[in-house]
Parts: structure tokens; sequence; C-alpha cells
């Protein structure tokens, strides 16, 4: 957008905590979406939430061509940092609740295999001899043949409540580790040994 297209150079107006804020504000629109009956109200929602993941990037993009730095730099403890960080825990939540409450009002089938003890059964044809034998016999070959019965049930409240809250978990872990990540990345890059190499090359 920024390369190509010159994006600040044409909307010079657009700073990036607005672009925050709006991404805030399609994620908020998106729940609506999400908890919806019909598909194809949930698939525009997921088009909405795509839309609010690609402002999440461009507003980096945005506040580092107004700042003329084009390195990656987590810019930690600074006022747009916190909004854009709000922002992004805001759209995780807005993603969460509205699958959430979609599922809990419709709740999924989960299929049930179980095994069934069954006796078999064979009838054989016998040769007559005499007239106290009979012409048919059943013999039972096997007491514990294992049938596989499948049932279907309704999923709990309570088993979608503990796999969105883990998921959840692994969602603000991944966030969470990924900020500290390009902070430790920028460290290592802005150190001084770095310097000292970019220098002497």
């Amino acid at each position: 957008m920024e390369s190509k297209f010159f994006f600040t150079y044409y909307f010079p107006f657009i700073s990036a905590n607005s672009i925050s804020f709006l991404h805030c504000f399609l994620a908020l629109i998106s729940i609506k979406f999400f908890s919806h009956e019909s598909l194809r109200r949930r698939q525009i929602g997921v088009l909405i939430f795509e839309i609010r993941s690609f402002l999440d990037d461009l507003d980096g993009v945005v506040f580092r061509a107004h700042a003329k730095n084009q390195r990656y730099k987590s810019h930690y403890g600074a006022l747009g940092y916190y909004i854009d960080a709000t922002s992004d825990i805001l759209g995780g939540a807005c993603l969460v609740i509205g699958c959430l409450i979609y599922l809990l009002r419709h709740r999924p089938l989960r299929t049930i295999t179980r095994s069934m003890n069954s006796p078999s059964t064979t009838t054989i044809k016998m040769s007559p001899a005499s007239d106290d034998e009979k012409d048919l016999m059943m013999l039972n070959l096997d007491d514990d043949v294992k049938i596989p019965m499948t049932t279907e049930i309704v999923e709990s409240k309570q088993r979608i409540w503990i796999v969105f809250l883990l998921f959840s978990l692994r969602y603000a872990l991944s966030a969470n580790f990924w900020d500290r990540t390009v902070r430790n990345y920028e460290e290592i890059l802005d150190s001084y040994q770095a310097n000292k190499l970019v220098q002497v090359c």
C-alpha cells in the first residue's frame, strides 16, 4: 500500500491511530455476523474480519511512513503501541465472542462410536441319518462379536466453554510471544556489535 500506491502521500490526514479505531469498529460489527444463523451472513463476517486484519497491518505501515522510519520497530511504551495492542485484544475478543454465541445457540452434534456385544449364529445343513436328527441346526460360533454402534449427541455447553477458553488462552499467548519476539529481535539488530559490524562493512 505504501511502496506501490503511496498511501500516506495521497491520504496524509489519515493517522495510524484512526486506522486502529476503524478496525476496532469493524471487529465489533463482525460479532453480529459471526453469531448469525445464516451461513452467508457468517461468511460476510469473515470477510469483515479479514478487512480488519488488513487494517491492523496497515496502521503500522502508516505510522512508520509518517515517522520516516522504514524499520520494523515495536515502539514499546508509546501511546500508539498501547492503542494498537488494545485494538488487537478487542479484535481477538470479538472473534471469540461471535463464534461462542453462535455455537451456544446452535450446538454442534458430536458422533460417539461404541462397541456392542452381539452373538453370532450360523445355520448349517445336516445330512439325514435318522429321524432323531434335525435337518437344521443353529450353532453359536462366537458370543463376543463387537459391532460398532454410532450415535450423535448435542455438544454440551460446558465443553464449548472449555474449548473456547483454551483457544482464547492460546490466542493471547501467541500474541504476547510475538510482541516479545519483535522486541528481542530489535534489541539484537540494534545492539552495539551489530552497529559496529554495519560501520565496518
